[in-house]
């Protein structure tokens, strides 16, 4: 009900403002606004000087602006409305400047500047300024066309809509720069070229899945000084820019895949606060294909970021794309022996994967830095800020651990040895059995055996030794043979 009454109000000025002014024709008319020249050139009004705090932007009538006009500067206004397609006709427009605004109230296409004839064609587009200034809105469509820079700085921006930022041409950079943006819808910027991309000293409170997508960054896309509660997977899909950088930036929540970036250069991340991360955060950033066969492996520079607490595998880098450079990375916990031995372990905190080589197989192969225990640092203490690697506290503080550990490993070493040798000497034994039992003859000239085997080896000529063989000694006994006499010899 007050939001009605304050746009009633809004409206009642403005029509007195026109009756009382007899009908101007453009804003060059209003006693806020002044034009150089005879109306060629520059627009300047500010509300300040008059007291008129409420301005109307529009394409024609009343808050029409000249179409000479080059430059458009308003400043110091309670309201300022800026209708669709107000300034398509300013065919000689260069530079808008907006600042000191309480609330700038924008409809779409308002700064929809487009201008494909010939003579425009070596056009760069308009540079629009905003500072200070409070918007509640910028809706589907606000910024199109030939714009060739944006600023946004120290302002407040309560909703950005889908496709806030979007069919854009010739752009060569849009930075936001000590600004509040309460709320960000899917798509915001979509589908556009633009040579950099910075957001420096900043407040996004949530930055939703493909917030940014599909928006080739030819030089630089950079987050700096940044304050973030969340940001979502695939919050940002972007490509092509020649460096990536993620800079002392806050950030609350950062979750799975939430960069999907293909470069064709460098990515640093340095000097980040993340309170909680989800496995695999930086896992989608990759190098273009085709930059990759010509140029090789890129560098990824990740130095001094902090966290707090994480999933498995949080920080996995892409080696088959990247040369990472990893130091001073900080877990914002006491160091506790158990704790690094989970975290180094079952966390895999720092991590490489390589991609496999077949195009059809999108899987990879997670391997363990082979330095981690120097790359990772911990609190000494709760309550002291001061921090250690958590290879020298291990050293320094896990001896138990260690010594355990090593008992354990020489009983278990002592034990295969010992049982080797009486494995060894059981064979030998068994051996000598086999081969020292050698027929012999003792003084009574009978055989005799030595180790009490009765089977004996019997050796023959040839040297050939057959085993096994039996010898068996047969004692039979003999009577004398009586010769046998007819009985026709005793009758003669």
């Amino acid at each position: 009900m007050v939001v009605a009454e304050g746009v009633t109000l809004f409206w009642v000025t403005l029509m007195i403002v026109h009756c009382s002014l007899g009908g101007s024709a453009t804003l060059c008319d209003l006693k806020a606004c002044l034009c150089d020249a005879g109306g060629i050139g520059r627009l300047t009004c500010d509300c300040r000087q008059t007291g008129q705090q409420e301005l109307l932007i529009q394409k024609t009538g009343q808050g029409q602006i000249p179409r000479t006009m080059s430059s458009i500067t308003i400043k110091n206004c309670d309201n300022v409305h800026i209708t669709e397609n107000s300034l398509s006709t300013l065919t000689g427009l260069q530079t808008i400047n907006l600042s000191n605004i309480n609330n700038l109230d924008l409809d779409e296409h308002s700064f929809n500047w487009h201008h494909p004839t010939d003579e425009f064609k070596l056009h760069p587009g308009i540079k629009i300024n905003i500072l200070n200034t409070t918007i509640e809105e910028i809706p589907s469509y606000t910024f199109r066309g030939m714009i060739h820079t944006i600023t946004i700085k120290n302002c407040t921006i309560e909703d950005v809509q889908v496709f806030s930022f979007a069919s854009l041409i010739n752009v060569e950079r849009i930075d936001i720069i000590d600004t509040v943006i309460n709320n960000i819808q899917p798509q915001a910027f979509k589908k556009f070229s633009l040579n950099s991309l910075i957001i420096y000293n900043s407040h996004l409170p949530i930055l939703p899945t493909r917030s940014l997508v599909d928006v080739e960054v030819t030089n630089e896309l950079r987050f700096e000084n940044v304050q973030f509660d969340v940001i979502r997977s695939t919050a940002i899909k972007a490509f092509g820019m020649q460096i990536f950088r993620l800079l002392n930036n806050i950030i609350n929540r950062l979750e799975k895949g939430a960069f999907n970036i293909n470069t064709k250069g460098s990515v640093i991340f340095q000097n980040n606060v993340i309170i909680d991360v989800m496995s695999n955060s930086i896992s989608e950033i990759n190098v273009d294909t085709h930059y990759l066969m010509e140029e090789g492996k890129q560098d990824f520079t990740f130095i001094n970021n902090s966290v707090l607490s994480f999933e498995d595998y949080p920080f996995t880098f892409n080696v088959t794309n990247f040369k990472p450079r990893i130091e001073q990375f900080k877990v914002l916990k006491q160091c506790t022996c158990n704790d690094i031995k989970i975290w180094i372990t079952k966390n895999s905190l720092l991590s490489y994967y390589v991609k496999n080589n077949d195009k059809n197989d999108l899987s990879y192969i997670i391997q363990q830095i082979p330095e981690i225990s120097s790359l990772i640092n911990c609190k000494i203490t709760s309550n002291n800020k001061e921090m250690t690697t958590i290879k020298h506290y291990q050293k320094t503080n896990c001896q138990e651990t260690n010594y355990k550990r090593y008992i354990i490993m020489i009983s278990i070493i002592i034990i295969i040895i010992l049982v080797t040798i009486g494995l060894i000497i059981l064979i030998f034994r068994n051996k000598m059995k086999r081969y020292i039992n050698v027929p012999t003859t003792n003084g009574d000239n009978k055989l005799s055996y030595k180790g009490g085997n009765k089977n004996p080896i019997m050796i023959v000529p040839e040297g050939k030794t057959y085993r096994e063989t039996e010898l068996h000694v047969i004692v039979e006994q003999a009577e004398p043979i009586v010769e046998y006499v007819p009985p026709h010899k005793y009758n003669n």
